[in-house]
């Protein structure tokens, strides 16, 4: 496992100028309706979300007054998601048809990035799509309880602590299943390159088969591959903490910080990528 990550890394880090474009590419696609919802949570909501201070008996309905308040600042934004949704699709499916065939590959070179995006782009749109359905009907399931207590929170509310504490389980569960998913996802690609006949169907069984048989192997992948990201994140938010953007300077400081926290996601994708896909070679 560990020579797994070794290997994952240094693919990555030889593949720096495809996750500098892809950080690019995702970052145009989503800057519009970015820059509108951040100017809509600065002047219209403001600080009215800080959760920290429910869990501290600070009594104030926040929820509902993000609900009944400040709906209409938002309602906007969602028409943009019509399309923006979408086209993020679109461009994901690209990006990932691009990067996993490098990776399966072992090359990461532009002709070997759009030779996949060619031959696997409408084959992985299709898996994306039964994917987001899966994704869809669990996080419903997942949430069910947390949207029965919204539903009938003017009834008997008292404060909002239980309400903030129940939202923070539904968060760990559903990024918990998130992981689960995206492991699943990633085998199935993998399974697909290696064996274009199969169909779609059958590279998601297959991949949940793998995913079964050698779930906590694939599971310690995962997090090995992600601490040296867990480390810069916590190093930007303790950073963050300790100095905050009161100065120039340091807002120049953690625009660069904030960019390099994003590329570094990108990177931590194609190490997840190589890391999961060689696992499943052994």
């Amino acid at each position: 496992m560990l020579h797994n990550f070794q290997q994952a890394w240094r693919f990555t880090f030889q593949s720096w100028r495809m996750a500098l474009f892809v950080h690019v590419l995702l970052l145009m696609t989503v800057l519009p309706i970015g820059m509108q919802l951040y100017h809509v949570l600065g002047a219209s909501i403001g600080h009215s979300l800080s959760l920290e201070k429910l869990l501290l008996d600070y009594n104030h309905t926040v929820f509902m007054d993000m609900i009944n308040v400040h709906g209409a600042s938002i309602s906007p934004l969602l028409g943009q998601l019509r399309w923006v949704l979408p086209m993020y699709l679109l461009v994901a499916v690209l990006v990932h048809a691009g990067l996993m065939y490098m990776v399966v590959m072992q090359e990461g070179s532009w002709k070997i990035f759009w030779k996949g995006v060619a031959y696997y782009f409408f084959s992985f749109l299709k898996i994306a799509l039964v994917f987001i359905t899966i994704l869809v009907i669990s996080l419903v399931i997942i949430w069910m309880p947390f949207i029965v207590y919204i539903v009938n929170i003017n009834e008997w509310l008292v404060d909002e602590t239980g309400l903030v504490w129940l939202f923070y389980g539904t968060v760990i569960v559903s990024f918990c299943w998130f992981i689960i998913l995206f492991i699943w996802s990633v085998l199935t690609r993998s399974i697909k390159i290696k064996g274009p006949e199969h169909s779609i169907f059958k590279s998601i069984k297959s991949g949940w088969k793998s995913l079964r048989q050698n779930f906590f192997s694939y599971l310690g992948q995962y997090i090995l591959i992600s601490l040296p990201f867990l480390l810069f994140w916590t190093f930007y938010y303790y950073l963050n903490a300790i100095s905050g953007m009161v100065s120039s300077t340091l807002v120049w400081v953690f625009i660069i910080l904030q960019q390099l926290y994003i590329f570094f996601r990108v990177c931590l994708r194609i190490a997840l990528f190589h890391g999961i896909t060689f696992l499943e070679e052994k």
